[in-house]
């Protein structure tokens, strides 16, 4: 019941991403102590390409297959679940949020001490204090039942739960307010995500940037980026975003209309071609 790797490898990254090196990334989980691995970090780091390669070298590895590490020690899974990325589902209804619970509950309801789970930022499809709770009654829940997972987050509370979870964030080095990111896992949490240089790496204007800077040392952060406690008030902040937007024309609102495809008509009854157009199955359609 462990999954021990050593110098594990993405069977498809390292073969496509001729840009720089991959670095390859070990790992140790099993029933126990190690059973939840929380990895913490910016975005583009490298969480989610390893969660994917931890879950690609054990799959090929109860196949018989040969796996992309120098080690591997593997026992038997019976189920590999994944909870990655952001999608919906518009012809049912769904949005990213319900398409996040709809996979999570799937993998709470069946999952067991035999299973592999991967959890890729749960919870960012609500509001900060909702998706908090959620990602850490998940913990709870899959620590109690003995469950292998790794569990990768932007909260970074999550690091400090009273339940005997292990670590992990990969190392960046700061240029100033450049990041160079080093692809390495290594032990223990981290605080900082680094979304504003992340955006700044994008290509988001430098004018974006610069003001978003400003409101996380002055705003929406009671210690800015300096260290510095910073008293905020409602006339501070509002001092604060008008004095970085330019003057504009007043120019008088006119309201938007949003005009029917299929307006009922006044006695509430609709034609037989838009009672068809209705009843039409999406999912049918080729």
């Amino acid at each position: 019941d462990q999954i021990i790797i050593k110098n594990g490898r993405h069977p498809v990254i390292e073969q496509i991403n001729f840009s720089e090196p991959f670095i390859p990334n070990d790992c140790y989980v099993d029933t126990g102590e190690n059973r939840l691995l929380v990895i913490t970090g910016p975005n583009w780091s490298g969480k989610s390409t390893y969660l994917r390669q931890i879950a690609l070298i054990t799959i090929l590895a109860q196949i018989g297959s040969f796996v992309p590490a120098d080690e591997a020690e593997i026992g038997i899974i019976d189920r590999v679940f994944t909870r990655i990325g952001a999608s919906d589902d518009l012809t049912r209804g769904q949005s990213t949020f319900m398409m996040e619970m709809n996979e999570t509950a799937q993998i709470l309801h069946h999952s067991t001490p035999k299973s592999l789970v991967i959890i890729d930022e749960l919870g960012r499809g609500t509001s900060t204090t909702d998706g908090k709770s959620i990602a850490r009654a998940v913990l709870e829940f899959l620590y109690e039942r003995k469950i292998k997972t790794l569990f990768s987050t932007h909260f970074h509370e999550l690091t400090e739960i009273p339940i005997p979870i292990k670590n992990f964030h990969f190392l960046i080095k700061e240029e100033g307010k450049k990041l160079i990111f080093l692809r390495k896992l290594s032990e223990g949490g981290t605080d900082k995500s680094y979304g504003i240089h992340v955006a700044e790496m994008a290509g988001v204007p430098g004018s974006v940037v610069k003001r978003a800077f400003d409101l996380v040392d002055t705003v929406y952060n009671d210690e800015g980026l300096n260290g510095h406690v910073v008293k905020k008030t409602n006339q501070d902040e509002k001092n604060s975003i008008l004095s970085n937007r330019e003057e504009v024309p007043s120019q008088r609102k006119q309201k938007t209309v949003q005009t029917f495809l299929f307006k009922p008509k006044h006695n509430g009854t609709i034609s037989v071609l838009e009672k068809e157009i209705t009843e039409i199955d999406l999912e049918s359609l080729t």
